[in-house]
């Protein structure tokens, strides 16, 4: 597995395979949103599948929701706070 720090925000994982993740924690250091793409794929691309994770008071995760409503890898990782989450 090999991390990319140079976000300071997110965090990129790549392990063996076809994908890459990408994860943006908030202040409590929990995921809020999860990006998957093709291995080198530009976060300013159409290409990422982007889930949101709504977390309660607690920190307790209440749900998480898929940019667009579906699971397509046709979003852009660069404008994951901007987009629709159901």
């Amino acid at each position: 597995m090999s991390i990319d720090n140079s976000d300071p925000k997110a965090t990129e994982y790549t392990v063996a395979g076809l994908y890459t993740t990408r994860l943006e924690f908030d202040i409590n250091n929990n995921p809020i949103y999860i990006g998957r793409a093709a291995i080198s794929s530009l976060t300013s691309a159409a290409v990422w599948q982007i889930r949101k994770i709504d977390f309660d008071v607690s920190n307790n995760p209440l749900s998480i929701k898929w940019a667009d409503g579906d699971d397509n890898y046709d979003n852009v990782w660069d404008n994951r706070a901007a987009l629709t989450y159901t």
